[in-house]
């Protein structure tokens, strides 16, 4: 009779605790820095919560650093500014014991103002999406993200992009900028749009995980999968010669005026029209089509 009784008190405590743990969480302030950042400032994001969002608006030359949602409590933000940037870290905070009850209800917003668009953008995300809201204009940007999928809807660079994501899907609307490079690893990549702006080479490479791309316009393209099809839309403009190789799949072609028709083993090479671009397609187990 006893021991019943105690294991009631011990039910009822922990109903009490989780009680006061979520009406803290559900009570407690949003976490906001306001910030000053140059046109060329760098900004640097480090995080490992569950869902990050980056927004470029009008707003002068403030930028905001917002930590929302029931979890927030569970995370440690730093944010540091200086002449040459900001600087946002949010990690998560040790625990001791199991939380059985654990919220992962956690969201980091980096709003910057429209007036930055000639400085370096850094961002590194473990166990998180990451989202781009509407168009981002900079010089540089990196993307690298951690288990977590990669969304945007427009980036512009004048210099270089790269995104990067492991175990998660990239997906966009549209690229704009000199080097390219997007990697994905466990995870397929859908841009719907993608120009080079430079002569410099654009790769988008997938581990496991197939390629889309509904426009690729550049001078010089790699794209390279293993394990995925691939699905590649050249402009009525391309004019230079074009590989494709598939080891297991098959290669088909919708282009018109094609010429110096050659096919090896499972490699297929030929020309368009007379200009000096080129594109290398390749993937070692899926289908390939090229279309313009």
């Amino acid at each position: 009779m006893g021991t019943r009784s105690n294991m009631k008190r011990v039910c009822v405590s922990i109903l009490i605790l989780l009680a006061a743990s979520l009406s803290l969480g559900a009570a407690g302030e949003t976490y906001r820095n306001d910030l000053t950042l140059r046109k060329d400032g760098e900004v640097q994001i480090k995080s490992d919560v569950p869902d990050i969002t980056i927004i470029q608006e009008s707003r002068g030359n403030s930028a905001e650093v917002t930590l929302t949602g029931a979890a927030r409590d569970r995370y440690r933000m730093t944010v540091r500014e200086d002449r040459d940037g900001i600087f946002v870290e949010v990690k998560r905070k040790q625990r001791m014991g199991i939380d059985l009850f654990q919220s992962l209800d956690a969201r980091l917003t980096v709003t910057l103002p429209a007036s930055w668009t000639e400085g370096d953008l850094v961002v590194s995300t473990v166990s998180g999406q990451l989202k781009i809201a509407g168009p981002l204009y900079a010089e540089e940007v990196e993307l690298h993200s951690v288990s977590g999928s990669i969304g945007f809807d427009s980036l512009v660079t004048t210099d270089s992009l790269e995104i990067a994501s492991v175990s998660g899907s990239i997906e966009g609307k549209a690229i704009e900028a000199g080097d390219i490079a997007i990697t994905s690893i466990s995870g397929a990549i859908m841009i719907d749009k993608i120009v080079s702006t430079s002569r410099s080479d654009v790769e988008v490479n997938s581990v496991s995980g197939a390629i889309k791309l509904p426009l690729l316009d550049a001078s010089k393209a790699t794209v390279e999968s293993i394990s995925g099809a691939i699905g590649v839309t050249l402009p009525r403009t391309f004019g230079g010669r074009v590989s494709a190789s598939s080891i297991s799949g098959s290669i088909s072609t919708s282009i018109d005026g094609v010429h110096d028709l050659s096919t090896e083993k499972r490699t297929q090479t030929f020309a368009v029209g007379n200009g000096s671009a080129s594109l290398e397609v390749s993937t070692t187990s899926g289908a390939i089509r090229i279309a313009q």
